[in-house]
């Protein structure tokens, strides 16, 4: 008989001994993943800090150009998120084995994927010249484009490991390697960033290296987690045998829509990044600004619809669809909640959040005005992210993905250049079309949910 493990050694899927599909269960997944992903977050405000010692032409310059590589790196960083589909559902039908070699595709998964995108750090300059960019923020964007996409192995493994612990429930142990490496990454963009400690002052290419080694010594630590004793007497996890065909074409059919939607999503945003910075440097860096700050109510949305990921997949696995659909009301309320709440912090304190990270007047009254769109988006962002999470647990992912081609690049994109450009509404047009992106995505969203078809399906 396989030993259970003791984080999840209850009478229900969920396994963290509460109510299932009521609050108390959704948070104790939820809280570890908020914490993990906030701190995530923070190494993007680390990097913007300290880039604002720097710069504004180099602030705005690393702003852009983590915008570009998450574009980049977008397909596959989101396709091996199906992984926690994927273990979650086989979680919750008992089949321990089965979340192994989950887990190990998605790792093999990362090696082309690291390949390819290795291989684009050779264009980094190309892509910004393409853009358009400004000559004071062409060189600090290029140089932190190429070193984060030729280290881009790291991040993939990490985020597959990730999946596969979250998809067993184990939300706790990502927190703490998570915080580990932010922790490092302060370090090292203090001394590289600004030249602390003997080291040289590198600006833009320190903030790339220091994410770069952080998240390399953490891969290090997740391989060594996911391999040891413990894990690999429940789940096989040493058992390396290749996937199959069968089995690559399960994952590619969840996993790619997963990452479709990051692309698409994020090619979007990369465009109107790149609109924004022919407006001028302080609107790119009011603009970055005011994104890393809104990661904090992003994330905490997107890590309540992480948690939901797995307790809807785990309910779905052991054929319990009328617990999933609890659940998906529970994250659904809480969702919004986080959202509206922590929106409603940052619009009180805008001006002064603004002047923290740069105390140049044009900047803080820039993104003083950006904050009060963004505060009008929260309701939606909210209600969409936490029906995402929902329906992605059951294996729902092409959907969503023609929902954002529809309105990311038949919607956003020229609704942008119309308010930005044609109407000349500058800056203030930009973010108008991100209110309505943004509502209209939501919307969607939920009422896919609302649909109920997600419950009848399975990997």
């Amino acid at each position: 008989m396989e030993e259970k493990s003791p984080q999840l050694d209850t009478n229900h899927p969920g396994g963290t001994g509460r109510a299932p599909g009521g609050s108390a269960e959704l948070w104790a997944l939820a809280l570890p993943v908020i914490v993990a992903t906030l701190s995530q977050t923070l190494m993007g405000l680390v990097d913007t800090f300290f880039m604002g010692r720097i710069g504004t032409a180099e602030q705005g310059a690393v702003g852009i150009a983590a915008v570009i590589f998450i574009t980049i790196s977008s397909l596959f960083i989101g396709t091996v998120h199906g992984v926690a589909t994927f273990v979650a559902q086989h979680h919750g039908a008992e089949k321990y084995a089965r979340c192994g070699r989950d887990g190990w595709m998605g790792l093999y998964f990362c090696i082309p994927a690291a390949l390819v995108l290795g291989s684009i750090s050779f264009l980094s300059q190309p892509i910004f010249t393409v853009i358009g960019l400004d000559h004071s923020t062409l060189p600090h964007a290029t140089d932190y484009l190429f070193i984060r996409l030729a280290g881009v192995i790291f991040p993939m493994i990490n985020f597959a490991l990730v999946n596969f612990l979250r998809g067993i429930g184990d939300t706790r142990t990502p927190m703490w390697f998570t915080l580990g490496a932010n922790v490092l990454n302060a370090f090292l963009n203090y001394a590289l960033v600004l030249g602390n400690w003997g080291a040289p002052r590198l600006g833009a290419t320190g903030a790339a290296l220091a994410t770069v080694i952080a998240t390399a010594v953490f891969s290090l630590v997740y391989i060594g987690f996911f391999l040891s004793g413990e894990r690999h007497r429940k789940y096989g996890t040493r058992s390396m045998s290749l996937p199959s065909k069968k089995d690559v074409v399960a994952f590619l059919k969840i996993g790619g829509p997963i990452g479709g939607i990051w692309t698409l999503e994020m090619a979007s945003w990369s465009v109107f990044m790149a609109f924004v910075s022919h407006l001028g440097n302080a609107e790119l860096a009011a603009t970055n600004i005011t994104f890393q700050v809104l990661h904090f109510s992003f994330m905490g949305a997107v890590s309540l619809a992480t948690a939901a990921t797995t307790l809807v997949g785990q309910y779905l696995g052991a054929e319990d669809p009328e617990t999933a659909k609890k659940t998906a009301r529970t994250t659904i309320r809480w969702g919004i909640t986080y959202c509206v709440t922590v929106g409603s912090v940052f619009l009180l304190a805008r001006h002064q959040i603004v002047a923290f990270f740069n105390a140049d007047r044009a900047v803080v009254e820039i993104g003083g005005r950006l904050f009060v769109y963004a505060a009008v988006f929260q309701f939606f962002d909210g209600l969409g992210i936490s029906s995402n999470g929902v329906i992605r647990g059951a294996g729902d992912t092409r959907w969503p993905m023609v929902l954002m081609v529809i309105l990311a690049w038949g919607v956003f994109v020229p609704l942008t250049y119309t308010l930005t450009f044609a109407l000349d509404w500058g800056i203030d047009g930009a973010w108008i079309a991100v209110v309505v992106f943004i509502a209209a995505l939501g919307i969607g969203l939920y009422f896919r949910q609302r649909s109920g078809k997600w419950l009848g399906m399975r990997v």
